[in-house]
């Protein structure tokens, strides 16, 4: 959240960087209809036109308008029913927490948060017939020791999977806010944590995975883990793919002729195959200890950092181009020039 920014600033200071240097769709979850307002601006001003945006709608918007349990929040449905009667992209994600919100019970919970998805489904539809919608949630169970939130735990990735069920029975896509960890810092709890969640929800068919970089149970961001949690997506869609089946990939022809014995790697079917069959990771440590020792002992997190800092204090080709840029901070008065986006 850019809190250092003027009050009636803040979404134009926080997105500002995401169209700038981004050329994919960003995620918008602005408050206020005027602030809203404020970034679809921004949008027709990189689009060229009011039209051209609304051809091809490059922020898609986000809120939690359903407060657990059975209830809206008003400034955010407002916002819902805002976008929804434009007809650009907007979803809500569904939030209920076991034994505070919820019932104790992951059925319990379920049930709850399936019916508060199918009421704002309706109200997007009963607005907009069509509206594109996404089932989405974080549904979670409380750490009744203390009262903790812990969307890290692993009935996140168990709700999750109960709620991508039912996204299937409707017909829709699904995810969510899965894959997140209550670790404070890029250690095992982060790494099983984000792990163990996201495959649970894979395998049960999540579409979107709301994970990149954040630590401390969605407070932090970090970005060697938003690097980390690139490499566990990128294993995830290698997941996904699983073994295809191609009639010559049984390679009968080629086991028989290589026979006992053989060596494959010298073979071309290896030198062509080996980049479609494997993923290789960016992270990682792979080979022999005495070499890592040598190398100096680089952890995942380590590596990470590095990538991290290698790629955000280099120029960035997706960057707005110069003109479009200075049309863009017309409507950002104040906001300081040569903004660091590295920090040690």
């Amino acid at each position: 959240m850019a809190d250092d920014a003027p009050p009636d600033m803040r979404s134009l200071y926080r997105f500002y960087p995401a169209l700038k240097n981004c050329k994919k769709p960003v995620r918008s979850n602005t408050p206020s209809i005027p602030d809203l307002e404020k970034v679809l601006d921004l949008g027709y001003t990189i689009a060229g036109s009011k039209e051209a945006y609304f051809k091809r709608p490059f922020i898609n918007h986000h809120y939690c308008p359903v407060i657990s349990p059975l209830t809206y929040d008003v400034e955010s449905t407002a916002s819902v029913v805002y976008l929804a009667k434009l007809g650009l992209p907007v979803y809500g994600t569904i939030v209920p927490n076991a034994g505070m919100t919820s019932p104790m019970s992951l059925l319990g919970t379920l049930t709850m948060g399936n019916a508060e998805f199918l009421s704002l489904a309706f109200l997007m539809q009963a607005i907009k017939p069509g509206s594109g919608v996404i089932y989405a949630v974080l549904s979670t169970v409380g750490d009744m020791r203390n009262g903790d939130y812990a969307p890290g735990a692993i009935e996140t990735g168990i709700l999750q999977m109960g709620h991508s069920e039912m996204a299937r029975f409707y017909k829709v896509p699904s995810g969510g806010y899965i894959g997140l960890t209550n670790s404070q810092s890029n250690d095992v709890q982060n790494g099983y944590e984000t792990s163990l969640n996201t495959v649970a929800a894979l395998l049960a068919g999540s579409d979107l995975f709301n994970m990149g970089g954040l630590l401390g149970g969605l407070m932090a961001f970090d970005f060697a883990k938003a690097v980390i949690d690139n490499e566990i997506a990128l294993n995830l869609k290698h997941l996904k793919k699983g073994i295809v089946y191609e009639p010559n990939d049984f390679c009968l022809e080629l086991i028989n002729k290589t026979g006992p014995g053989g060596n494959y790697m010298v073979l071309p079917h290896t030198a062509k195959n080996l980049r479609k069959v494997t993923h290789y990771p960016t992270i990682g440590v792979r080979g022999f200890r005495s070499k890592w020792i040598n190398d100096g002992k680089p952890t995942a997190e380590v590596q990470a950092a590095e990538l991290a800092k290698k790629i955000l204090t280099k120029p960035n080709p997706n960057a707005l181009a110069a003109d479009i840029d200075k049309k863009v901070r017309e409507h950002i008065p104040g906001l300081p020039e040569g903004q660091a986006y590295w920090y040690e």
